[in-house]
């Protein structure tokens, strides 16, 4: 993949303490915390290799990504919110990633309305660096700025994020 890497400054700022909803050290969480960690660190090969070394949830992720690539972008979009929703918790990094990663980053944002986005928003360092690091598109960042202006009053979250969807520092949306 021909993705170029978050600055270390930037990823060593933005990467996660503890794993996404996580509170035990089991090996799936393990898993999940090394598959973020490489995200952060814009390594997409890294976190490919650590979820099919992973084996469970995180490697079935990549089978069902390549066969239902094969059927299109609206089955790829259907399966990754699915699978999202039955694998990682509302709001975590990696369901972020998995949405950006099928191009259906809007079901990020539909997804975390469950709970007002409290859970999206309360992890929004490891959100952002998941959909940058994943290929997000500048909207979908964007909107995860406007959402920290409007419901946290976050105005440096929410220029942060502008800045890396390449806007200048005012609302992204009107």
């Amino acid at each position: 993949l021909d993705v170029e890497p978050v600055p270390a400054a930037a990823a060593a700022l933005l990467a996660p303490a503890a794993v996404n909803g996580g509170s035990g050290g089991g090996s799936a969480a393990e898993a999940a915390a090394h598959v973020e960690a490489c995200l952060a660190a814009g390594d997409l090969a890294g976190a490919h290799a650590a979820c099919m070394a992973a084996g469970g949830a995180l490697s079935a992720l990549g089978l069902l990504m390549a066969l239902s690539g094969r059927l299109g972008p609206d089955a790829m979009g259907a399966t990754a919110t699915q699978f999202a929703a039955a694998t990682f918790p509302p709001g975590s990094a990696l369901s972020s990633a998995a949405q950006v990663l099928a191009r259906n980053s809007e079901a990020i944002f539909q997804s975390a309305a469950a709970d007002s986005g409290a859970a999206l928003l309360g992890a929004w360092r490891r959100n952002l660096v998941a959909m940058v690091a994943s290929g997000a598109e500048p909207v979908a960042v964007g909107t995860l700025g406007d959402r920290l202006w409007d419901t946290r009053g976050d105005l440096e979250g929410a220029h942060l994020c502008y800045v890396l969807a390449g806007a200048a520092p005012e609302r992204f949306s009107p």
